[in-house]
């Protein structure tokens, strides 16, 4: 899974980062890296028979219902 994850990251770093010595992509895209790095270890697990929980029909969305989405109320 940690080499899953890896491949994961590596992907979503593009040509225009690496042309500016980036090794990772901006910290300002941390939800979709997250996003797709957490779908496909999900994808593996499953196909791994990793989980005792039954795959959802789609991957993506169970990941989209799951993730922490930080609201704070206005109090003012």
């Amino acid at each position: 899974m940690f080499l899953v994850s890896a491949e994961a990251l590596s992907e979503t770093v593009n040509e225009s980062n690496l042309k500016q010595g980036m090794l990772y992509p901006p910290l300002s895209s941390i939800r979709s890296v997250s996003k797709k790095i957490s779908i496909e270890v999900a994808k593996y697990a499953y196909k791994a028979k990793s989980t005792s929980e039954q795959e959802p029909s789609n991957v993506d969305a169970y990941i989209d219902k799951m993730m922490y989405l930080p609201e704070y109320i206005s109090y003012s």
